[in-house]
Parts: C-alpha cells; structure tokens; sequence
C-alpha cells in the first residue's frame, strides 16, 4: 500500500473511497409513517440490497486501486458504485418493520404516494463518495 501524502488527489481519492466503502453500512432506504400520534419507522442498509453490495464491491475495488495507485481499478469501481448508488436513489425496495412483518415494496410504494416521508441519505452520500473517487482516479490517469 501507498500513502503518498504530498500528492492531494490520492489523499482525497483515497478519503473519498474509505467513506464510500462505509456508507454501504448507513440506511441506503427509510420510511417514516406517521398516523396521529403513531409513527413506524423502517430502513434498509445498504449492504442489505442487492446494488448496495454491488456497491460495496465497486468500492473496495476502489480503495484497492487508490492503496496500490492502480487507477484505472480505482476509476472502474467508482463508476459500478456510483450507477448502484444512482439505482438506490429511484429504486423501493421492501422493508422490515420492527422485526416482526415484511412490508412488500408496491405497499411502500402505496405508503409513499399517501404521504409517507422517505430518506435515502446513505445513497445520496455513496453517490458524493464514488463521484469525488472517481474524479480523483481519473486525474490522476491523465496526469501520467
């Protein structure tokens, strides 16, 4: 591994996908319904779905790159982390409440068109991550 800490764009490469790879353990999906005085609340992280380990994956392949400064890995995994990323902003997937039942996602789907508020933060700040990797890699391709 290389940690070169004179050159800035391997040290913000290099921050931006330790931070990608850790946003795959934030909820990627949450749900809050609020009914009076009743409020249920459920999330899904990231790691949990199908693109979020697809996710995951790009982004270790992306902080391999930027350990090893192989680039061109560090630029392909930050770009399969942010198409997954782009996919959990529109995608709704199904969710656990509490442990005990399993909403299906077309009744979240029902939950969100009567008003249900949603949150995909973890998405959201996997897309910065890989997007700020991924810029970093392909700069430092072009600089050689």
């Amino acid at each position: 591994p290389c940690f070169d800490t004179k050159d800035k764009f391997h040290i913000a490469g290099l921050a931006c996908a330790v931070l990608l790879v850790i946003f795959c353990f934030i909820p990627w999906f949450s749900i809050t319904v609020k009914e009076g005085p009743i409020s249920v609340d459920a999330s899904r992280l990231g790691i949990g779905l199908w693109y979020g380990i697809f996710a995951f994956i790009g982004g270790a392949v992306a902080l391999y790159g930027m350990l090893y400064k192989n680039y061109q890995f560090a630029f392909c995994g930050a770009a399969i982390a942010l198409l997954m990323a782009i996919l959990g902003l529109f995608i709704v997937p199904s969710v656990e409440v509490a442990g005990i039942a399993t909403v299906p996602a077309d009744a979240v789907k029902l939950a969100i068109k009567a008003g249900a508020t949603t949150s995909r933060i973890g998405a959201i700040l996997a897309l910065l991550a890989s997007a700020g990797v991924g810029a970093c890699a392909f700069l430092k391709i072009n600089e050689k």
